[in-house]
């Protein structure tokens, strides 16, 4: 058995490569590990509905049927480059969700659940920057569409999110607690 090692100056541990291959046996930061990776399967479903809709639906995106009082087809009709312009945005940003989730779920999975708390904090930062660059563009005067049914399927993986933050969190602190009272001893 190896001597106690500080791993990312976080924690001790009986051997450091062991106990990064090793997820943990702490229930809420397990828990918590798997509320984060289920937001990040909320933000992959939720670009995979923003990718169907701008393949499959008439419309533009959800709630939003039309744009000036004009639709998606009679757009198409009179200006297709400024409807392929619209359609490669919205692909764009359904595609940057699925990949914020997919990171999310990594990070959760192969980071948060063995007690890394730089994961946790990369887990919960890229959907809270995706967050405030997107939520305060649906408050302005401007946008004059049905909110909830646009915003609605878009935030329903947000509770998840928060839910596992705080989980996750509170099993970090319990991991970290006993390694302060072992240094507080021996300093």
């Amino acid at each position: 058995m190896a001597e106690p090692t500080t791993l990312d100056g976080e924690r001790r541990t009986e051997s450091a490569i062991e106990n990064a291959t090793r997820p943990t046996t702490n229930r809420s930061l397990r828990w918590g590990a798997y509320l984060l990776a289920l937001s990040g399967v909320g933000l992959i479903a939720n670009g995979a509905a923003m990718l169907y809709r701008v393949v499959f639906e008439p419309g533009f995106e959800s709630g939003v049927e039309t744009l000036g009082g004009v639709t998606r087809g009679e757009l198409a009709t009179t200006h297709h480059e400024v409807v392929h312009y619209i359609d490669h945005l919205h692909v764009n940003v359904a595609g940057l969700m699925a990949a914020v989730g997919i990171a999310v779920i990594a990070l959760a999975w192969f980071g948060v659940r063995r007690g890394q708390r730089w994961a946790w904090a990369t887990a919960v930062a890229l959907p809270a920057v995706f967050l405030v660059h997107s939520l305060p563009v649906h408050q302005t005067a401007g946008f004059t569409f049905d909110a909830l049914a646009h915003l609605g399927p878009g935030i329903l993986w947000l509770p998840a999110l928060i839910a596992g933050a705080v989980v996750a969190d509170r099993g970090l602190r319990s991991i970290d607690e006993p390694a302060d009272r072992d240094g507080a001893r021996t300093g």
